[in-house]
C-alpha cells in the first residue's frame, strides 16, 4: 500500500486561561517535546515548522508557529480509520476558555476522505473546537492556520483532544 502522509499541526501556545485557573503542561509544547501529552498511533512530534509535501503551485503550504517556537504535528498512522492521537487531561480550578490554532493538511483526494479534529472531552461535553477534511479542503488541500476558542468551561475535569486519521489510498507497492 501507498501511504498517504496526512499532517495536522496545532499550537496551543495561547492557553486562555490564568496559570492558576488550570493544572495543564507544556501547553504551547514550549518545552520542545510531548512532556505532559499522551499519544498513540501513527507519529507524533514536536517541530518548528512544516511544509506540504506538495509544493507545486497551487498547492503547497509553509506552516511556523502562531505563538512561541513549537507546535505539535500528527501524521496519520498506517492502520486505515484509526485516529493518531494526542491528549492531555487538565482540571480548570475556575470557570474559563481554551484558545488555540490548528492547521489541516490533507496529502489526499477524494474519494479518501481523511479528517482530523480538536476537541474538549469531559463527563458534559465533547466541544469539538476545529474539524477538518478532504471533502472540505480539496483534492491535497490544507487550511492556514484556523484560530480556535471554547465556550464556557465550568470548573472541572478534562481533556484536549487532537486527532487525525487516514481513511484510505490506492493500492500499489511501496
Amino acid at each position: 500500500m501507498i501511504l498517504k502522509s496526512l499532517l495536522w499541526g496545532c499550537a496551543f501556545a495561547s492557553v486562555g486561561f490564568a496559570a492558576q485557573a488550570a493544572t495543564f503542561a507544556n501547553g504551547g509544547f514550549e518545552l520542545g517535546d510531548l512532556s505532559g501529552w499522551s499519544s498513540s498511533g501513527g507519529v507524533v512530534e514536536v517541530v518548528t515548522a512544516a511544509d506540504d509535501a506538495i509544493v507545486t503551485p497551487p498547492f503547497g503550504a509553509h506552516y511556523d508557529p502562531v505563538e512561541g517556537d513549537y507546535f505539535a504535528k500528527l501524521t496519520a498512522g498506517e492502520d486505515l480509520g484509526v485516529y493518531t492521537l494526542l491528549s492531555q487531561p487538565f482540571d480548570l480550578l475556575v470557570a474559563s476558555s481554551l484558545t488555540g490554532s490548528a492547521a489541516f493538511l490533507a496529502f489526499d483526494y477524494i474519494p479518501y476522505d481523511d479528517d482530523a479534529f480538536v476537541r474538549i472531552l469531559s463527563a458534559a461535553t465533547n466541544q469539538i473546537v476545529f474539524s477538518s477534511s478532504v471533502s472540505e479542503v480539496g483534492d491535497y488541500g490544507h487550511t492556514s492556520w484556523t484560530h480556535f476558542a471554547t465556550g464556557p468551561l465550568a470548573a472541572g475535569a478534562y481533556v484536549l483532544e487532537a486527532g487525525v486519521r487516514d481513511i484510505g489510498d490506492v493500492g500499489g507497492s511501496s
